[in-house]
């Protein structure tokens, strides 16, 4: 467990996991600084972090080693599937450990979560441990938050949602129809600062060929008749577009891309704002409600 980095956690109203560093302060932008203007304190803890990264300023980082320095043979392409190798068991138990202590030293009432969007094997983890972490108190939100650039992607959050299994409330199965195959898999090639990208024609027809079997994996799907958790959509409009604007200039800058990759994630980000109702930025989050008894079976 990182010791140092965990000496610096204290009390605080949210906190905000993020697999890699940058990546919950570009993904929750909005509610970050919406939650700032509240005054109310708020922590980015940051698992994973790559060779020769630096450390998020303002954020908690615990310095785990990345998926391409952890696992040997690691592939550019991110894991489609979250799998059971040993390497990966292992540092889902570090990773569950310093959430829960995380958790625990904060007793922060609001717990945001990434969604696992895109199917890198560290935003998993990060899913699964902090899922597996949380507090039993009462009163505490859950919340989990569409991990951008991969969230873009249209039909990216459905396949996710489906996979799973999720339970949604009727006012929420719009989702179901954000984007088909033939969009997935055309916009997936095109994600501007994919931590990873595709190198070559072998890994991009492997990834479509991933892709393909994880959406068709996911259509029998039905979001009203599942038994996962409950979720219920919220939406976080941006209360300053310069603020949301320079978070993206940041985690630009963090990786090193050309012009064009920034003035592309804001132009996908204003395409996603819309379809969500809004116009230039807008976060959704999936508020996790409490299991309940339908029809005799524990959901």
């Amino acid at each position: 467990m990182s010791a140092p980095a965990l000496l610096r956690v204290g009390p605080c109203d949210a906190v905000f996991v993020s697999a890699h560093e940058g990546e919950a302060s570009l993904s929750c932008a909005a509610r970050l600084d919406a939650e700032r203007r509240r005054g109310r304190c708020t922590m980015v803890v940051a698992l994973f972090r790559g060779p020769g990264e630096e450390a998020e300023p303002g954020a908690v980082s615990m310095g785990l080693a990345d998926a391409a320095s952890r696992l040997p043979g690691h592939a550019a392409l991110p894991v489609a599937v979250f799998g059971g190798e040993a390497a990966q068991d292992e540092c889902l138990l570090e990773s569950r450990a310093i959430l829960g202590e995380v958790f625990r030293r904060t007793q922060a009432r609001q717990i945001y979560l990434p969604l696992g969007v895109g199917g890198h094997v560290d935003h998993r983890i990060a899913h699964e441990a902090g899922v597996e972490a949380l507090p039993t108190q009462s009163g505490l939100d859950v919340f989990f938050y569409e991990e951008r650039p991969d969230a873009l992607v249209p039909g990216a959050v459905r396949m996710r949602l489906g996979q799973m299994g999720v339970r949604l409330p009727p006012g929420a199965l719009k989702v179901t129809r954000e984007g088909g195959l033939a969009r997935l898999l055309l916009c997936s090639q095109r994600v501007p600062h994919r931590r990873e990208p595709c190198r070559g024609l072998s890994e991009r027809l492997t990834l479509t060929r991933l892709l393909a079997r994880e959406w068709w994996s996911t259509r029998v799907w039905q979001p009203q008749r599942a038994f996962g958790l409950r979720l219920q959509p919220m939406v976080q409009e941006a209360p300053s577009l310069e603020a949301v604007r320079e978070s993206a200039r940041v985690f630009h800058a963090r990786r090193g891309a050309a012009p064009r990759t920034l003035r592309r994630l804001l132009a996908w980000s204003g395409d996603y704002a819309r379809l969500l109702g809004g116009r230039d930025w807008v976060e959704r989050y999936w508020l996790m409600l409490p299991l309940r008894e339908d029809a005799g079976r524990a959901a």
